[in-house]
């Protein structure tokens, strides 16, 4: 029986490792390439990527002072060790949907620390950190795709640093990252990142590395819709078929470890379970949901003849049709990032069960749009500080009295403030590039091969 057991594990890890190569594998190849026509002296991307190195050497550093929210923490470091223990086949069993909700792709990020931690016996605090880490990593590629996709567009190098350091230093992702110790930055850096390997038509490329981000966090299946619009409007809906397929390659590739010795339905239904643990209007985020119904309240509250939920996913298809409509009519880089960002700012704006983290990708969507104009760099600004007082308000409360009251004060006027900059970029969409492409757009579809 010990020697079935070990045998098991064995193959389950091997396999888990193969996978994991593969996976980062793929990950640094697209970064790779992505940043390979930089590769000249006069790009800056030299100077740009030593000085982010030196700042994720100060956020690790900060790290000994952020101590994290603990809960959280130690639910990743519980993750690390199991990982490390029993492997990626044995991983999920016997876990209840409120043990396991995260996806396979970010449990192999917190494998190194599990094994690290096992192996060396490292206390708490090393273990925290080494799970914090990751996170970082994902700002590192992030701040260094943004600066190369600037200049890239054609972008000066002073506007690719600003909007570098619109990323890098964002007071709310620093927070989220840094003082928190969530993880949202790594699904944004791989959702950001088959964003970009698109935008450069390496469609089969682009495909694997959303089915990585997908796997992070399911969130990221937003963008799905998006960027086969995309491809279908830039290059025919012939050019969908090879990336599917290399969507679904990734996918078994990556969660197959896992999958090992269960059904096939056991992926879906495992994002079906974990996406329905919270039924509640807003699970702490500022937004329509909560000003309507309540912070933390049943989803299933009638309004208008419809619950909660309802009213909410209706809001949320609306929007993403809405940004599948802008991509289709003005099919350019600049376009398609905002349309990502208006379908993620209105996930998090309408949709039920949205914790307070979830405007993470929408700021680093949104960043290289602020550089078209005042009135977007002030949008930017202003969201930038509402979702950051909505973290730090958030994080405070958990760490004091831990919920906040249904209509609190502080939290609906944050919510109102939202909802008006909503409205804000709505009534601007259109006016962004609809008549032609900019300059910087021209450079991208260049260097794209159109």
């Amino acid at each position: 029986m010990l020697i079935r057991w070990l045998s098991a594990v064995l193959d389950s890890t091997v396999t888990g490792m193969v996978g994991g190569v593969l996976v980062a594998a793929i990950i640094g190849y697209s970064i790779f390439i992505y940043l390979w026509p930089l590769r000249g002296a006069h790009s800056g991307l030299g100077l740009a990527f030593a000085a982010l190195i030196g700042l994720c050497v100060l956020k690790i550093a900060a790290l000994h002072w952020f101590t994290g929210y603990y809960f959280d923490l130690l639910q990743f470091s519980r993750w690390a060790l199991r990982i490390a223990a029993v492997g990626p086949r044995n991983f999920y069993a016997g876990m209840s949907s409120r043990d396991a909700l995260y996806a396979p792709v970010a449990i192999y990020a917190l494998w190194p620390a599990g094994t690290l931690s096992r192996t060396f016996g490292l206390s708490w605090n090393n273990l925290r950190i080494l799970v914090e880490s990751p996170p970082l990593l994902g700002d590192l590629v992030t701040s260094i795709t943004m600066f190369a996709y600037l200049r890239r567009s054609g972008r000066t190098l002073v506007a690719a640093w600003v909007g570098m350091l619109l990323v890098a230093l964002n007071p709310g992702l620093l927070f989220d990252t840094v003082v928190w110790g969530q993880t949202d930055s790594v699904v944004t850096a791989l959702m950001w990142l088959a964003t970009l390997v698109v935008l450069d038509s390496q469609y089969i490329l682009g495909a694997a590395v959303l089915a990585f981000a997908v796997l992070a966090k399911p969130h990221a299946l937003i963008l799905i819709p998006l960027l086969a619009c995309w491809v279908w409007r830039r290059s025919g809906i012939s050019r969908l078929a090879a990336p599917t397929m290399a969507f679904i390659a990734a996918t078994i590739v990556a969660a197959g470890p896992f999958a090992l010795g269960r059904a096939w339905g056991w992926l879906p239904r495992f994002y079906i379970a974990s996406l329905g643990y919270y039924h509640e209007t807003s699970a702490n985020a500022f937004n329509l949901m909560g000003l309507v119904g309540g912070l933390r309240q049943a989803e299933t509250t009638a309004l208008f003849g419809a619950s909660d939920f309802t009213l909410g996913m209706v809001l949320v298809m609306a929007v993403l049709m809405v940004s599948c409509i802008q991509v289709w009519r003005n099919p350019r880089p600049t376009s398609l990032l905002l349309a990502i960002f208006l379908a993620l700012f209105g996930e998090f704006l309408f949709g039920p069960r949205m914790h307070e983290r979830y405007l993470f990708p929408a700021i680093v969507f949104f960043a290289p749009v602020a550089l078209e104009g005042m009135f977007w760099l002030g949008v930017f600004g202003l969201l930038t500080l509402s979702w950051l007082f909505n973290l730090a308000y958030v994080f405070h409360t958990l760490n004091t009295v831990l919920w906040l009251v249904p209509h609190d004060a502080p939290a609906m006027l944050d919510a109102a403030l939202n909802l008006l900059l909503f409205g804000a970029v709505l009534s601007r969409i259109t006016t962004l590039k609809q008549a032609a492409a900019s300059a910087s757009d021209q450079t991208v579809l260049a260097a794209a091969g159109h």
